[in-house]
């Protein structure tokens, strides 16, 4: 590391946490200092925001991490704590403390924060045992009474690692300081605790935890369920942390002790009791693809212990259920089994009664209508046949994002067994584990290639999309760390062979993916800020519209703007220009993952000087394109759920429209005109700009489902959200947009914006003297014309044109616009939102002709621009200028990506571009 990094790395690393201990030791947020202006810059800059972000996460919320673990601790994972969700043990905050232990080039560095006497009498002192201050104890040993119960008196633990963490300052301030050692004895503690496993506690109830969609809540009919009840699933949203936290802690090492003793305790609890999403004889290599309504009763339990009790079949839940948990996990007697068997038979007869019955009829009706017996009995068969097949044999189909958690984590934990089992000279299980991880390979390998070739499923998903691109970092990252030699298997990492020959090709297959998805996210955002159609869940897009900004980046966010500030450190529209801790769980994967953007995309994503244009085609339309200061965001349009009911004949039925099923289906948003305008607070400070009534926008045809089905009692009214979609959004081409119920910011005023009006609902706005476009940069080079056309029909058209390219003169502009377009204004006042308009863009020298309530201009490409689609699962990116956007093909370096052979997937650099190789 250069000492001019090192020296950056620090100074940033001491303005967040002195940041900080001014905001309280409640929340102390990470601070990434001046975002990138290239993408060279961008890359080299990435190791020193994830430092910071990393300190903020170790050593800067010491007082959430306590309080999580101590109220965890006390009453186990609850959400019926007196202060709803506080008892959660504090796993995103042990990422941070793990990454900063493995993070070698730093470890001389220790993690260091203030308090004040104030803040330790009203928030620590609730957390020693007995909740009271002994006799001659002093603000900083009350903080230690802390470090020792929690952590330095956790079973099997040897010496305090933790001692004398507090020491007094001047000031009635406590110094606050962490050695590695007592990081590892913090993460030790947590982990080791034996109120944490898969699952939760409720009223002194202990319910387990399953991977997956909430399966079991489905009806199955061998069970005689009919309603939504059973187990919560989304456990592997959270074994793909445990996944991430054990190969960090890997690539600690033992080290010395006792720090090596601590590590070395935490992964093997985690081996044993956290990564318990494996292949085994018993569960087939891969997750479950459909849950079946007869045989599928509920997700597939997790698999604890060695890897031998995964071979063997061995391994003992350590959890301790209530009776119906223990049922619904399949602990059940045999003549409970045996019942059980009954039932299901006799619903298979039910079926085939059924299935008959419906060909009967059908063959009765088709033999009448052609006056032929044979024919009766032929469709007889062929229809009772098509029923018994769909409907016993079909399935609801899983989700996207589970399955992908669900078999990264697989693939992960079975290489980890594979060293086990190397390590303790168990041939055969080896060669088991090897034998059903290769088929989890294959399935993975043609799953990214479906997702490159047709987008993802659930395509910029809210919120899930985390866990979607989680998953392929976990794959990115950690699939190479165990050979599948069986000799070399036994190393874990720290050697100097290369990735196997197996695993290259999952890790460039999910960099590829990964690469499509920062290029979308770089051309289709600006500032850190994107507005895109995605497809679940529905419900978020009320939120949004009512105000929640775009980069809160909690729960129901788009995690890829989580992304963009690990990787160019664009936070000027981010609440109060900072990475608060509820986002540290989203930005943890991007500052701890090997997967780095090339320049090439980081470029895209923050020199908006270059004018770009882009469009996909798969389950919906997006389209974006960019300008000087600039970018217009197309808002697509509702689409169908994400799954169905999936019949083995290859046809897919979606159930109703009502409640959850609407909830995720694709929606679309408002086509927006983003700049880099802030807003103006009343005391004339410069303020976020990343709420959606904050942009000039076109909302639409508005689409109302009713509300979300969460209901209240006793009154069994509906209370959950109403999801909406803003469909029909798609009329974007270069500098120009259309679209119904147009819409100015919220903040723009009309009489002090010095509009220039050509005719009856048809202005111009000079960016300079409108407070709702003015970026206030001093810049001349990206000051705006915008103009603006709203027509009393309810649509409407805008043109953003660059002020250099009018001389910066406003009366320039307007005559060309009168001039190309004076003899169209009467044309558009008569004209309705279903009628043909004419409009020449001035600032492309053509004329469009579009309808507004539809339009899309004609796309029909899988991706043209930056992207383009050559074939099935061919790409490209380069960074192509809007002029030469509608070629569709590559200009200059750029990445070249080939899945269409997925067990030979292609990911290189071209014309030029030295494109990096992982693992690295």
């Amino acid at each position: 590391m250069s000492p001019r990094l090192f020296v950056l790395i620090g100074a940033l690393a001491l303005l967040s946490l002195w940041h900080g201990t001014a905001g309280g030791v409640n929340e102390t947020p990470a601070r990434f200092g001046a975002a990138a202006t290239d993408g060279t810059i961008a890359r080299d800059g990435i190791a020193a925001r994830a430092y910071v972000l990393h300190r903020a996460m170790a050593c800067g919320n010491e007082f959430a991490f306590a309080r999580g673990f101590a109220l965890a601790s006390r009453r186990g994972k609850a959400f019926d704590a007196p202060v709803p969700n506080l008892a959660q043990w504090p796993v995103t905050l042990m990422l941070g403390k793990a990454a900063l232990l493995a993070d070698r080039s730093h470890r001389a560095w220790d993690c260091e924060m203030f308090l004040s006497g104030a803040e330790v009498r009203r928030d620590w002192l609730p957390l020693t045992s007995d909740g009271v201050a002994h006799q001659g104890e002093t603000d900083h040993d009350i903080v230690n009474r802390v470090y020792l119960e929690l952590y330095d008196s956790a079973a099997g633990v040897s010496g305090a690692a933790c001692a004398g963490v507090a020491r007094e300052k001047e000031g009635e301030m406590v110094g606050l300081r962490l050695s590695q050692e007592c990081l590892a004895r913090q993460i030790r503690a947590v982990m080791t605790h034996p109120r944490h496993g898969p699952w939760t506690e409720e009223g002194g109830v202990v319910t387990p935890e399953l991977a997956g969609t909430s399966a079991g809540k489905l009806p199955c009919l061998s069970e005689f369920t009919f309603k939504l009840e059973g187990l919560n699933g989304d456990w592997d949203m959270a074994v793909i942390e445990y996944t991430r936290l054990a190969a960090l802690l890997l690539r600690f090492g033992r080290s010395t002790l006792p720090i090596g003793e601590d590590v070395a305790a935490a992964v093997a609890v985690l081996n044993r009791r956290f990564l318990t999403l494996r292949s085994s004889p018993e569960q087939g290599a891969t997750a479950r693809e459909v849950f079946n309504l007869v045989t599928s009763c509920g997700n597939l339990p997790n698999q604890y212990g060695a890897a031998i009790d995964t071979v063997n079949g061995t391994g003992a839940d350590p959890g301790s259920y209530s009776e119906a948990a223990s049922d619904a996990l399949g602990k059940k007697s045999f003549w409970d089994s045996l019942w059980r068997f009954l039932a299901a038979l006799v619903i298979v007869v039910v079926f085939l009664l059924a299935a008959a019955l419906v060909g009967i009829i059908a063959g009765a009706i088709a033999g009448a209508l052609a006056g032929a017996v044979g024919v009766g009995v032929a469709v007889a068969v062929a229809v009772g046949a098509v029923v018994l097949i769909t409907f016993a044999g079909g399935g609801i189909e899983e989700t996207e994002n589970h399955l992908l958690m669900q078999n990264s984590s697989r693939y992960v934990k079975n290489k980890l067994m594979m060293a086990e089992l190397s390590a303790q000279d168990e041939r055969k299980g080896f060669d088991t584990i090897a034998e059903l991880n290769e088929e989890l390979r294959v399935w993975l390998l043609m799953r990214m290639q479906r997702i490159v070739r047709e987008e993802f499923v659930e395509y910029n998903a809210k919120p899930y999309n985390r866990f979607s691109h989680a998953a392929i970092l976990n794959l990115l990252d950690y699939a190479c760390d165990v050979s599948w030699d069986y000799e070399s298997s036994r190393f874990i990492l720290h050697s100097d062979r290369a990735c196997d020959v197996k695993d290259q090709p999952v890790v460039d297959a999910a960099a590829a993916l990964l690469d499509l998805s920062a290029a979308k996210l770089a051309v289709g955002s600006l500032e850190g800020r994107r507005l895109i159609p995605y497809r679940r869940l529905a419900e978020e897009n009320y939120v949004y519209y009512r105000g929640r900004s775009l980069l809160e980046l909690g729960a129901g966010a788009d995690n890829q703007l989580a992304a963009l500030q690990v990787w160019t450190g664009q936070m000027r529209h981010a609440p109060d220009q900072e990475a608060k801790p509820y986002t540290f769980g989203q930005l943890v994967w991007f500052s701890t993952s090997q997967y780095r953007p090339d320049p090439m995309i980081l470029a895209i994503a923050v020199d908006k000087t270059v004018g770009r244009e882009q469009q996909y085609r798969h389950h919906t339309r997006e389209r974006y394109a960019s300008g000087n200061g600039w970018l217009i965001t197309a808002g697509g349009s509702n689409e169908e759920p994400a799954q169905g009911f999936r019949s083995p004949l290859g046809f897919t039925i979606y159930p109703p429209i009502s409640g959850d099923v609407v909830n995720d289906r694709g929606v679309g948003v408002p086509t927006t005109l983003m700049t880099a305008a802030p807003v103006m607070g009343a005391d004339g400070k410069a303020l976020d700009r990343a709420r959606v009534k904050q942009f000039l926008r076109f909302d639409g045809k508005e689409v109302d489902w009713g509300l979300l089905d969460e209901k209240s009692e006793p009154t069994g009214l509906k209370t959950g959200k109403p999801m909406w979609s803003f469909s029909d959004n798609h009329c974007v081409a270069g500098s120009f947009a259309c679209g119904l119920r147009p819409r100015m910011p919220e903040d723009f005023d009309p009489n002090t914006c010095g509009a220039r009006t050509l005719a009856r609902h048809f202005v111009v706005v000079d960016s300079t003297r409108c407070s709702a476009f003015n970026d206030r940069d001093g810049v001349a080079a990206n000051d705006l014309f915008i103009a603006i056309y709203r027509s009393p029909q309810g649509w409407g058209f805008f043109e953003v044109a660059q002020q250099d390219a009018y001389g910066r003169s406003l009366d320039v502009f307007v005559n060309e616009l009168k001039r190309e377009n004076g003899g169209r204004f009467a044309a558009w006042a008569a004209a309705r939102a279903g009628d043909r308009v004419e409009y020449f863009a001035v600032t492309q020298k053509r004329l469009l002709t579009f309808t507004p309530a539809h339009e899309a201009f004609g796309a029909d490409r899988r991706a043209c621009g930056v992207v383009n689609h050559e074939s099935g699962a061919r790409f490209t990116i380069s960074n192509v200028a809007a002029t030469q956007a509608a070629n569709c093909r590559s200009v200059g370096p750029r990445i070249f990506i080939d899945l269409n052979d997925a067990r030979n997937p292609v990911r290189r650099g071209e014309a030029g571009l030295a494109l990096e190789r992982y693992p690295r």
